[in-house]
Parts: structure tokens; sequence; C-alpha cells
């Protein structure tokens, strides 16, 4: 599921059954690949209020439900999902090799509704890219990390990312193979 598919998701309370208002950004945490939280807007507040991912009790198909309403807060209640980054900053990061080459920019994060776990990170391509089909896609692994700006992913992931336009996420949920961790080496030739 793309992450930006949860803006304007409704959002219920459970143990008092109640509409508390409409799912306004996914906070992540990309360095342990998980949700962290979401900032939810509500009638009652000027200012979206902040939910940990622990008070999440399911992303369902048409509404996300939460424990309940004294589990929300403002960024002072906090702070700890106030220094984390949202879809609006991820999506306008830059996915980067170690090596130092920007692999593109960042356009969704793909996320696992049922475990709150980032699975994957979309790149945006040209409108024909996108189009066709031939946007590109890499899984969540170790060893990336997020700074102001920059997703930093292994070079082993980047090279596989300049090497390949299909959905290696969807395919390794759906087909249950893995797509490779690394690229494969170029077949040797005899010398000259």
């Amino acid at each position: 599921m793309k992450a930006s598919d949860l803006k304007g998701r409704n959002v219920v309370t459970v143990e008092k059954p109640e509409h508390v208002g409409a799912v306004d950004e996914v906070v992540f945490d990309p360095d342990n690949r998980q949700i962290a939280g979401l900032k939810i807007k509500t009638p009652e507040h000027t200012t979206p209020q902040l939910i940990h991912a622990r008070d999440i009790r399911s992303i369902g198909e048409d509404v996300v439900t939460i424990r309940d309403k004294s589990a929300m807060g403002n960024e002072g209640a906090f702070p700890e999902l106030g220094k984390l980054p949202d879809l609006r900053e991820l999506t306008n990061a830059k996915a980067m090799s170690q090596s130092g080459k920007v692999i593109g920019q960042i356009s969704n994060v793909l996320i696992d509704p049922q475990r709150l776990s980032i699975e994957g990170y979309e790149l945006g391509g040209s409108f024909w890219e996108q189009l066709t089909g031939g946007r590109k896609v890499f899984n969540a692994t170790e060893g990336m990390h997020y700074g102001k700006g920059i997703l930093m992913i292994p070079d082993d992931v980047a090279a596989l990312v300049e090497g390949r336009r299909e959905t290696a996420v969807r395919q390794e949920r759906h087909e249950g193979s893995p797509p490779p961790t690394e690229p494969h080496p170029p077949e040797e030739r005899p010398p000259l």
C-alpha cells in the first residue's frame, strides 16, 4: 500500500466509537523501517494531532482505528514524533547511494498496514515512465539512513535500482521470492 493512500482516511476510536478526524500525514522512522505515528486533522484543533504507532489499532481498508482520543496530542506532547520525517518531507528527499550518486527523488513510501512497517520506496520518474509503469521501486533494507532531505541507501541497492524498472517490493510480496539483493556480476570474457 502507498502511504499517500492514507491521507484523508477517516480515524475512528475503538473503545468509545467516535469519528475523531482524518489522517493528515504519516510519520516515519526510516532508519528502523517503521511507521512511527500519524498526524490527524481534528475539528477541535487548529493543528494536526499526533498519535504514536503503538496506539493505532489497525489501518483498515476504509478507516484507521485508534484506541481512544486520549492517545492523541500535539507536538509538545510527543516531541520524539516531531523530530521524525513525515510523508511530505520524505517525498521531497533524494535517494543517494553511499558512494555519492543521486538515484532519484522519493515520490512515495510503500507500507505494510498490518505490521506498520516501511516495505520500500518509489522514485519519481518522467511522465512516460509513470504512464508505462516503468517507475523505480526499491525495498527498505538495513543500512538505509535518513538525514534532512537525503535517504542514504547501500550501494548494492542503488545498483539494482539503476539497473531495473520493476516493482520488486510487490513481486516479493505476491510471488514469495525475494528480489536479488546484489547485482549479478558481468559474464567473464576470455582475453583477446
